[in-house]
């Protein structure tokens, strides 16, 4: 039944989304940042992404990639890579102000919560720890500068991003967003309080 679900929701996707009808299916991830984040055994160094490796990241990926990372960038996100070997591993981006999904506004985070989006694996790194690296450094980060709670979205058909907060021990809880033309996003099933 999901299977048959899921194929609806994609074809209402697409035939919907010309007219500006948006329906997101997503998970409400949050990770307690109380004790200190433990250091994952594994082949990348992550750290901030310097100007030119984000510009060299826009120039070398698609339309879409481009758009997005000028979009966190816009809402002053931060960007973190990880490398293996010296090449660009993966990316995730962080934001300390404002929940962040593609198709609606930016919305004003709860106090004491970050907002973590946007995590990308390049094919040719994956199985290797890469994203758990970029997780255990910047939460750790986080949690040093006094951040309480990072949260996140997560398309519920991502299964890889989903196991993986799963490993690390995010919380995960369902939501649904309708967003309709011209009007505030709807939320159909909310997993926080707080109103965006």
């Amino acid at each position: 039944m999901s299977g048959a679900l899921s194929k609806l929701r994609t074809l209402l996707g697409h035939t919907l989304a010309p007219l500006g009808i948006r329906y997101y299916d997503l998970y409400y991830g949050q990770f307690s940042l109380g004790i200190p984040i433990a250091p994952v055994d594994g082949t990348a160094t992550v750290s901030r992404a310097p100007a030119d490796e984000i510009a060299r990241l826009i120039r070398n990926g698609d339309d879409a990639l481009r758009a997005s990372f000028e979009r966190a960038l816009a809402i002053e996100s931060e960007c973190w890579i990880a490398k293996v070997d010296g090449a660009v591993a993966g990316y995730t981006w962080i934001n300390r102000a404002c929940f962040d999904i593609v198709g609606l506004p930016a919305w004003p985070l709860p106090p004491g919560v970050a907002y973590h989006y946007q995590s990308y694996v390049f094919p040719a790194f994956r199985g290797r720890k890469v994203f758990q690296s970029m997780i255990a450094v910047v939460y750790e980060k986080l949690r040093e500068e006094g951040w309480e709670i990072v949260a996140n979205f997560v398309d519920t058909r991502n299964a890889p991003s989903i196991r993986a907060r799963k490993k690390f021990g995010t919380k995960l809880s369902r939501t649904r967003i309708l967003k309709l033309p011209a009007m505030k996003p709807i939320w159909l099933e909310r997993a926080f309080r707080e109103n965006p």
